[in-house]
């Protein structure tokens, strides 16, 4: 049961030509090991392909080599709509819409566009968060990639090699979104014919659901419950005598794998780091501008005089009258002492043309 390095090229190629591979094993078995083995391996041997590592644990930051690393802190993924209704069997259902903070969604891009390896810390709170999160990522790989290879006639330039921690958060469809679930699960699929390889872990083979499991390209299988033996694994290794079940569940040995695309067991060596990882900054967002306030100007309401009043004011500066003139107009008529009491008489006499029909209504305006 020694170790190869052929192993680790025979799963390399797997990842990639057959879409993914999901590694099961009780605690302290050494599923993170070989999961950080095979990373570094990826890293050195094959640098044209994009390396993707998701991790909800925080541990990669402390314990793998020196590549760069983002946090998504918490509250960077909110609920930004429920949506309600009805089924046709009459079940109600609750689909919530998710929406990534600005910013670091901006961020994700820029890592992701770049030829560097990257590694997130996703230091979200929920199940729900996390696995949109991860399905978020799995989705802007594949689109890019579908784009590329319509762009290139199938002959794709790069490939993706995405690690998931925690994978029960996105391969369960208890803890994500339906909708989400079943978009995500046909893109799995998928992932083979366009250069994407995924490698997932869980402690036991109930966690994954079976629409992911029918999917995966094989297994490698640590020290398990004899649970997850009886009726799972048993069909699925093809392996029926006690003895041969030793293999999988008998001996505990750490760091020990059984890889179903091989049909042996190997054994992974201790994972030696070299280096650590390095914080990318966050972008700073733009700072906003301060709102104006508004004012609101009044304006002054003014009643407009009727035309016999303005023909007044007209006529008092025509004839020099010494009375004071307002500029503004005003309803209130000042009269001298020597002006006649009755301004109609004098007006009809000082000028004929003048139409009497003006003055017949006091109240007539414009």
């Amino acid at each position: 049961m020694s170790f190869s390095p052929s192993i680790f090229d025979k799963l390399y190629i797997d990842i990639l030509e057959r879409g993914g591979i999901h590694t099961i094993g009780t605690k302290q078995v050494g599923k993170s090991n070989l999961k950080k083995s095979l990373t570094a391996y990826t890293i050195n041997k094959h640098p044209e392909t994009k390396t993707v590592i998701i991790d909800p644990e925080g541990s990669w930051q402390y314990t793998f080599s020196k590549v760069p690393f983002y946090r998504i802190l918490p509250n960077t993924v909110k609920i930004s709509e429920e949506i309600t209704g009805q089924r046709l069997n009459g079940s109600n259902f609750t689909r919530k819409v998710y929406k990534i903070e600005e910013t670091t969604k901006q961020d994700c891009l820029r890592l992701l566009e770049s030829k560097e390896p990257v590694l997130f810390i996703v230091e979200l709170e929920t199940p729900e968060e996390i696995g949109f999160f991860s399905a978020w990522i799995i989705e802007t790989i594949y689109q890019k990639q579908r784009i590329l290879r319509k762009y290139h006639k199938g002959n794709l330039p790069k490939s993706y090699f995405v690690v998931l921690e925690e994978s029960e958060n996105i391969f369960d469809n208890s803890s994500l979104d339906k909708s989400i679930f079943n978009k995500l699960r046909k893109k799995y699929a998928e992932c083979a014919n366009l250069k994407i390889g995924i490698l997932s872990s869980s402690q036991r083979l109930t966690e994954v659901s079976k629409k992911f499991r029918a999917k995966m390209a094989g297994y490698l299988v640590g020290h398990i419950l004899e649970d997850d033996f009886i009726g799972l694994l048993q069909r699925m290794l093809k392996i029926k005598l006690k003895k041969d079940a030793e293999k999988v569940t008998g001996p505990q040995f750490r760091y020990s794998f059984f890889y179903t695309g091989l049909n042996q067991t190997f054994k992974v060596p201790r994972f030696e780091q070299e280096g650590t990882p390095y914080e990318v900054p966050r972008t700073e967002p733009d700072p906003q501008p301060e709102p104006k306030e508004e004012t609101i100007k009044l304006k002054r309401q003014v009643k407009k005089p009727s035309l016999r009043e303005r023909l007044k004011h007209l006529w008092r500066r025509f004839v020099s009258f010494p009375i004071p003139v307002n500029d503004e107009p005003t309803n209130q008529i000042t009269y001298t002492e020597d002006e006649p009491e009755d301004l109609n008489v004098l007006l009809a006499e000082d000028n004929e043309q003048l139409d009497e029909s003006l003055f017949s209504d006091e109240s007539e305006d414009d």
